[in-house]
């Protein structure tokens, strides 16, 4: 039976805010449109991508401060998650506002899965030094030594040019055991190595260096999957690496490990076992990390900001929506082909697709996601110092309203202490004001000390030096004058290290150090 629906408009006003009702129904109109003033500025532009996050979280919670808008009902969009998420989670924490990512964190990205990949990497890596004194000084594990014998280690390693091997190190005992009796010690001069372990000594540390070969070295295979994570959890049982990961960061990390640990085991007890050896199951085991992502433990179960990329702000609807990176570059992306694989085949293997992507219909969505409040901001600089072009949408939106709906925020314009959305800046606009309000008494003695900070600072940074401290050659202007007379040579080089840098230069010209260079196999 042939449908004959029946379509009745409802009759009534629109629920938006006059300034997001104008976007909505002007945002690409071609002809020109009346310009209104909006009730707040909605376009911000900030210094960097760093300001701009500080600034759209700062929105946010006063947002959720002052005018009682739940932080579940506020979000933030950014066109470039690895540049844009760093940036807020450094800031949300600082500002004390709980932030749940859409996109997980990479497990890889861990500091807890990182210092792990580097253990495991090490019979791989045929124990390279480097790697290894990194591992033992890690603290998610706990091995048989303290701070000053892994500085000996170091000390060793460095006299010997130990690159990689417990071969070379057992060389290296054989010498310093001997070393005691002899009349010449061999290794590297005994003026140049003085203080290295000899004798019984360097005996005692041999064997705690066989231990710790002994407990890091895989057995020789080959084994099943299952067979390899049971080795692999009582290794991190013996070093007790659960234990030390035991921050509010570190334990999502490892929950996650330990899923994906357990997902191999029942993979391989479905398509049955397959037996390796101990480089295949690590390379198995590093190609499977990066597909793996976990959530921080403490947004887990309480109200979040939700951060998210542009594409995500498709469906849900929001009372409080920041979109940030509203600059040329930036968003819209400058679409380029893909050298190597062309629309077709990126479409064949669920890729997203590099031209054509529709970011025009995207940036509506985006924009018209919120039911009450809406800020847009974009980066004015440039990394290299240079101003950055802001984007045709960016333009598409400064076009519908006066010119108050935009505002640029300086580093040199001062805030009022009111807009402080952490102790941090509190502290910094009070010393910048050279006053603190009674009110925040409790804060006097950081504000005290910052207050002093900004003296040593401020002489520092004068063309004209106040003393000795400050760079003033007055006290030892005779000694200079006895060692750089008029018949001193100079050197091109240096001078140019010194205007580079002049740090630098007193490092390896005035104190003659030089750069510790890690051993590497070769002449010299």
């Amino acid at each position: 039976k042939e449908l004959s629906p029946t379509v009745e408009t409802i009759e009534g006003s629109t629920h938006l805010p006059p300034a997001l009702f104008h976007i909505e129904q002007h945002l690409f109109d071609a002809q020109p449109v009346s310009l209104i003033t909006p009730e707040n500025p909605i376009l911000l532009e900030a210094r960097s991508p760093a300001d701009e996050a500080r600034e759209a979280l700062r929105w946010i919670k006063k947002l959720v401060v002052r005018e009682n808008v739940p932080l579940t009902a506020c979000a933030l969009f950014t066109p470039n998650p690895e540049v844009y998420h760093p940036l807020l989670r450094a800031a949300a924490g600082e500002f004390g506002i709980p932030v749940r990512f859409t996109l997980d964190e990479s497990l890889e990205n861990s500091p807890a899965i990182a210092s792990l990949i580097n253990l495991l990497s090490l019979p791989v890596k045929n124990f390279n030094s480097r790697y290894l004194i990194n591992t033992l000084r890690s603290p998610y594990f706990e091995f048989p030594l303290d701070t000053i014998t892994i500085d000996t280690l170091e000390q060793i390693s460095r006299a010997a040019q130990i690159v990689e091997g417990q071969e070379q190190w057992e060389e290296t005992w054989e010498r310093l055991e001997v070393s005691a009796q002899q009349e010449h010690p061999d290794l590297d001069d005994e003026r140049n190595a003085p203080r290295l372990p000899r004798g019984d000594a360097a005996a005692d540390l041999r064997r705690v260096m066989q231990s710790i070969f002994e407990i890091l070295s895989p057995p020789a295979g080959p084994y099943s999957l299952t067979g390899w994570i049971k080795w692999l959890e009582d290794l991190l049982e013996r070093l007790k690496f659960y234990e030390h990961a035991d921050s509010e960061r570190d334990r999502p990390a490892c929950e996650t490990l330990r899923e994906m640990l357990r997902a191999l085991v029942l993979s391989e007890s479905v398509a049955g076992e397959r037996a390796v050896d101990y480089f295949e199951f690590h390379a198995d085991l590093l190609a499977t990390l990066p597909g793996e992502g976990y959530r921080e433990a403490n947004v887990i179960g309480q109200p979040a900001l939700i951060v998210g990329r542009m594409a995500e702000a498709r469906g849900t609807r929001f009372e409080a929506v920041a979109l940030l990176g509203l600059s040329e570059g930036s968003f819209p992306v400058n679409e380029r082909p893909d050298p190597f694989l062309d629309e077709d085949l990126r479409a064949d293997l669920g890729l997203e697709l590099r031209l054509q992507r529709e970011q025009a219909g995207l940036f509506y969505q985006a924009v018209t996601r919120s039911d009450h409040h809406l800020l847009i901001t974009r980066p004015y600089l440039s990394e290299d110092g240079e101003e950055w072009e802001d984007s045709a949408y960016w333009k598409a939106i400064v076009r519908l309203f006066e010119k108050s709906a935009e505002t640029r925020v300086t580093p040199d314009t001062p805030q009022p202490l009111v807009q402080a959305a952490s102790t941090q800046e509190l502290l910094f606009a009070a010393v910048r004001r050279r006053s603190l309000p009674s009110r925040f008494d409790f804060l006097l003695d950081q504000w005290h000390q910052l207050r002093h900070a900004q003296v040593v600072l401020a002489a520092r940074r004068a063309r004209r030096v106040s003393g000795e401290h400050e760079g003033g050659v007055g006290p030892v202007a005779h000694v200079l004058n006895q060692r750089y007379s008029p018949s001193q040579a100079w050197s091109a080089s240096r001078l140019e290290a010194y205007c580079n840098c002049p740090f630098q230069f007193f490092v390896g010209s005035a104190l003659g150090l030089e750069p510790r260079a890690l051993p590497a196999f070769g002449l010299g």
